[in-house]
């Protein structure tokens, strides 16, 4: 009895009441917790279910700006969209439906997947992020967020590209960016670059493309079984920032190069200032050009094609890589070594009846003018031929060389865009090949006197050498005059490259004399071209072309006693450097040193319909 009495006390209703109410609290909390976890949260942890891995997610920098030496922005950044392809996760169906979005068709106008797989195919199996079209259009975004279950591997990354802001070009100075080649992937030893990604691959885009490119930032994502973005780590919050690339200040001044621009419009050739006391690159101009918008994005390989087969070359740099007889603009090379040397002074002279006999052949002078007994300041005043095929008989080759070499000719300047050729200027060895004997033809000589024959210069060095024969100095020309560092906030300026040329003063005064007297004296050949209130010192040039109408030439400085700009104006083609360059030259300095510009005539703004001629190997430095 007393053992039932404490079996009925232990199972009391108290008892019961209490554990009742536990059991039912617990349930409670329970389906309030899966309710929870269902109803309200049910969408976070369905992504936290079906995430199966971590991603980094690119995060592009913006590629530095470009600016004119008074802080003109030339070139800068626009927003894009890139769009990217893991290879080892899309699936058949997804690369037909991304072909679809993309609206990539064949020639018949059918939807190609072609297109995709041979991107992809290199990467096959890859967890590689492949860059598979770029700077796609808000449509095709919005397509690729609409059907992204259909996707697998498929995601859009936020790029930059180029955004051109003024009027003038710059085309082969500035420059391009384009899709890295798979070559180009296997050489990049810093494993920087992925494929699709843009690269500078011409001016100063290429030769910079180290500052300019900036560093890759990643955010660190999971994601679901179709390689898509589940959630970011840390609620998104981006683990490795990008940086930015760093900003170029060039000495350029870039109304003076539109106004270059726009008298070579109708022209085929060059144009290059310098201030020659420090080598910046004030204006550089190479006719025809092409329009870098073209490249700026995607380039349709039949524009990118048509543009490499044009025959008037718009891609080929005159500026840096041409290969021309600088003709009569080379007569102080010849002068400056007689003198130096002591072969001839100031007062030594040689008579010009408007031609000179050298063994069996008869050279004429310019224009067969026959200029009587002269001297050397007034032959370089009239630019008469007969003192100078004369001279460099009497001065010798090696002399010639010598200082055809002092002044930088047969070799790069070692301007910073990364494409330049080193001219011509023959050598004893040369000469052996050409004619297959050491004993060639000395008669080769008489036209070198006069800067024809085997020679060839760019406009890049004439600009260089005429302002080293009004400053006595030779400077390394560069584009770029200073670096920003946005991270840092600091400026590295390029220094000035120079080195004196050892030349007498008693010489330097001849030769600059004479130039003065080319421009300002009754008589000079570019007499026509002086400029009010400004003392210009310059030589004309005419190098005969056996494809067709002479090459024009001119080269200057200015003001005479203290030059702040040098200049050289190639027009192919074009007849009198008198007549067609001497003018432009004599525009472009007035405007830079004075401000005044002279109108425009309408040959100058306007592009002439006249067919060019064809281009021919001496052109190509071939």
């Amino acid at each position: 009895m007393e053992g039932k009495n404490q079996d009925t006390e232990f199972a009391s209703t108290t008892r019961r009441t209490i554990f009742l109410t536990i059991i039912g609290i617990t349930c409670a909390i329970l389906l309030g917790m899966l309710v929870y976890m269902q109803l309200v949260r049910g969408a976070f942890y369905g992504q936290k279910s079906e995430a199966q891995g971590i991603k980094p997610l690119v995060i592009e920098p913006v590629r530095g700006a470009i600016y004119d030496r008074n802080g003109v922005l030339l070139v800068g950044s626009q927003p894009s969209f890139s769009i990217m392809v893991t290879p080892k996760e899309i699936t058949p169906d997804a690369i037909e439906k991304l072909a679809e979005i993309l609206d990539v068709r064949d020639s018949s106008g059918a939807i190609d997947v072609k297109y995709i797989t041979d991107r992809l195919a290199p990467y096959k199996g890859s967890f590689e992020q492949v860059k598979v079209w770029r700077d796609a259009t808000a449509g095709m975004i919005g397509k690729i967020e609409e059907w992204h279950d259909r996707l697998p591997g498929v995601v859009y990354i936020s790029e930059s590209k180029r955004l051109y802001l003024t009027d003038e070009r710059l085309s082969h100075t500035l420059g391009y960016t384009k899709e890295i080649t798979q070559k180009q992937l296997e050489r990049d030893t810093t494993k920087y670059y992925t494929p699709g990604d843009g690269i500078g691959v011409a001016g100063l885009e290429g030769a910079y493309e180290d500052s300019l490119r900036g560093v890759k930032g990643y955010e660190f994502v999971a994601v679901n079984a179709l390689g898509q973005r589940a959630y970011g780590i840390n609620e998104g919050r981006k683990v490795l920032d990008a940086k930015d690339g760093y900003s170029l200040t060039l000495g350029v001044d870039s109304k003076l190069q539109e106004y270059a621009e726009q008298l070579m419009a109708d022209k085929r050739g060059a144009v290059v200032a310098i201030d020659p006391q420090n080598g910046d690159v004030l204006a550089i101009t190479s006719k025809p050009d092409y329009d870098l918008n073209d490249f700026n994005g995607r380039t349709p390989a039949k524009l990118y094609s048509q543009m490499l087969n044009d025959p008037d070359k718009p891609m080929y740099n005159r500026a840096t890589l041409t290969r021309y007889p600088p003709g009569s603009t080379f007569k102080m090379v010849s002068a400056i070594a007689a003198l130096q040397e002591h072969v001839i002074d100031d007062k030594f002279t040689f008579n010009c009846p408007g031609y000179f006999t050298f063994g069996d052949h008869t050279f004429n002078c310019d224009r067969r003018i026959a200029h009587g007994t002269i001297n050397v300041e007034n032959a370089i005043r009239v630019s008469c031929d007969v003192f100078f095929y004369q001279l460099i008989l009497k001065e010798g080759f090696e002399t010639w060389r010598k200082y055809a070499q002092m002044f930088g000719f047969g070799q790069r300047t070692g301007i910073d865009i990364g494409e330049e050729g080193t001219g011509l200027i023959p050598s004893d060895e040369y000469f052996t090949r050409q004619y297959g004997t050491p004993k060639w033809p000395r008669g080769v000589l008489v036209s070198l006197g006069i800067g024809q024959g085997d020679m060839g210069v760019t406009p890049l060095q004439m600009a260089c050498y005429a302002g080293a024969l009004g400053t006595g100095s030779m400077c390394r020309p560069h584009v770029v005059k200073s670096i920003y560092n946005s991270a840092t906030k600091q400026t590295d300026t390029v220094l000035p490259q120079k080195r004196d040329i050892p030349i007498d003063d008693a010489v330097w005064t001849v030769i600059r004399k004479s130039m003065y007297d080319v421009v300002n004296a009754p008589g000079g050949t570019a007499y026509t071209v002086r400029i009010p209130d400004v003392v210009m010192c310059g030589k004309t040039g005419t190098a005969q072309n056996p494809h067709g109408k002479d090459h024009a030439w001119f080269i200057a400085y200015a003001p005479a006693d203290h030059p702040k700009i040098a200049i050289a104006v190639l027009c192919e083609n074009a007849g009198w450097g008198a007549e067609v360059s001497a003018p432009i030259a004599s525009k472009l300095v007035e405007y830079y040193l004075t401000g005044r510009r002279r109108d425009l005539t309408p040959a100058d703004s306007l592009k002439a319909a006249q067919p060019q001629q064809p281009l021919h190997a001496d052109v190509l430095g071939q």
